[in-house]
């Protein structure tokens, strides 16, 4: 899969996406710190919000403003409330997809204040890996989640994909965080 993906760094043992997203949030924060995510009135899976897996692990969810005219993030206000709240983590990925996020510009403004860019690809992981839509690890993402069986035709899985290898370790928390076993 990490070649797939253009990354030697690559966590298979999350059972799902959730799991995967669970694990990159708890990794990369604790309770009590910021998120700036995507809406999901966009798009965006509930795990990112505080009704799912982000609030159940105790982080503050800060939504980045949508553009409905171009059915995508405005970047512009995004950057904004990026530097105001400096969150640790910004999470992008939808769950209904029309247009790529802009991941790049995004990343430059969570890298400025020391956030990692956590870019949930489930839906759209078979159109990356079949180089038919951007690579976010590619575009300033830190990590990538995803599960493995719906665009990508894989078993009920997730995995964790991030470009440097003191995230890897990082990651490999899934045990004994959220996996005991693999399945």
């Amino acid at each position: 899969m990490g070649e797939l993906l253009e990354t030697e760094y690559v966590e298979l043992r999350p059972i799902s996406g959730t799991i995967a997203n669970a694990t990159a949030f708890r990794v990369f924060t604790n309770p009590g710190d910021k998120a700036v995510v995507a809406p999901v009135q966009g798009g965006a899976h509930v795990s990112h919000t505080r009704y799912g897996t982000l609030g159940a692990l105790g982080i503050e969810q800060v939504e980045m403003p949508f553009n409905v005219e171009e059915w995508n993030i405005d970047v512009d206000k995004a950057r904004k409330i990026i530097e105001e709240v400096k969150p640790k983590i910004v999470t992008l990925g939808f769950s209904l997809y029309l247009f790529p996020n802009p991941t790049r510009e995004i990343a430059e403004a969570a890298h400025a204040v020391g956030a990692k860019v956590i870019h949930d690809v489930a839906h759209v992981l078979g159109l990356i890996v079949g180089k038919q839509w951007e690579n976010p690890l590619k575009q300033g993402a830190d990590v990538i989640t995803s599960s493995l069986h719906k665009t990508y035709p894989g078993p009920q899985s997730g995995l964790i994909a991030v470009t440097s290898e003191e995230d890897y370790k990082a990651v490999g928390r899934v045990f004994p965080l959220f996996v005991s076993n693999h399945h």
